[in-house]
């Protein structure tokens, strides 16, 4: 619609300009006397209202235009924030698992009881399963939890490049921030060592996953990482796990308000 008004404005200002001075020079150019001067002001007051029923008729297109392609683009992002509801919602409740011993889980859904806030050695038991009846009884939940991380990620990494998210400039912000902390704390593999090392006298060996609990326990004060030190990865488990988790509140409360009834 904006080329149609360009095509057709910009010859009609020109008319109107050059009709405009037509009447002004009328008794002084001799061409121009040969053309009656009430059909030249008549010319231009029908140009005029060509022009202004043209730029009308294309504001009413464009409104109906940016109308139907924000209902569109709303459509787009209500499909997207299922794909994305689901996979933030296991990241909860993976997550809760993750950051509740089993002695002081609470039955219900886990995505709706998981505190972002929790506390470091709130991780614990991260070596344990989930032991919910549709898991592997087997494999520590610390894994099952990594696991749906990366494929929040992957969720994510969708919805961003094919999703036009311009006029979400707050959301593709926090999908791309979540993706980006997502990237650089890959500690799967560094936490699998850990789970399957053993340390000391080969005749009595120390399970390092059995070290890293008892310290994750009975850690004190705020976590943060230190120069060489083997705990690292846990505290960056930490701040993963909990800024994810912020990151998952903020972005409920903007769809929330971008897709109220």
């Amino acid at each position: 619609m904006t080329s149609i008004r360009i095509k057709i404005g910009i010859p009609l200002i020109i008319l109107l300009v050059l009709l405009g001075l037509a009447d002004f020079f009328h008794d002084s150019v001799l061409v121009i006397q040969k053309v009656p001067n009430d059909y030249l002001r008549g010319l231009f007051t029908e140009t005029v209202g060509i022009a202004l029923t043209v730029f009308l008729v294309d504001y009413i297109f464009s409104q109906h235009e940016n109308k139907e392609k924000k209902k569109r683009s709303l459509e787009a992002l209500s499909r997207a924030n299922i794909l994305c509801r689901a996979h933030f919602d296991n990241f909860k409740r993976y997550s809760y698992y993750l950051t509740t011993p089993d002695d002081k889980r609470k039955s219900g859904d886990g995505a709706k009881l998981f505190n972002k806030e929790f506390k470091f050695q709130d991780m614990y038991s991260l070596f344990e399963p989930s032991f919910t009846s549709i898991d592997d009884l087997q494999e520590p939940i610390v894994f099952k939890c990594l696991k749906l991380v990366n494929s929040l990620k992957d969720s994510l990494e969708k919805v961003l490049l094919n999703i036009d998210l311009t006029d979400y400039p707050k959301i593709s912000t926090m999908f791309l921030g979540a993706v980006d902390i997502i990237t650089k704390s890959n500690v799967y593999d560094g936490i699998y060592f850990d789970y399957n090392a053993v340390a000391g006298n080969p005749k009595e060996p120390t399970s390092i996953r059995e070290v890293m609990k008892k310290a994750i326990k009975e850690y004190k004060g705020e976590p943060k990482a230190e120069y060489s030190n083997m705990i690292n990865k846990y505290v960056l488990l930490y701040s993963l796990i909990r800024t994810i988790g912020f990151v998952e509140e903020k972005y409920t409360n903007e769809i929330k308000s971008l897709l109220k009834p």
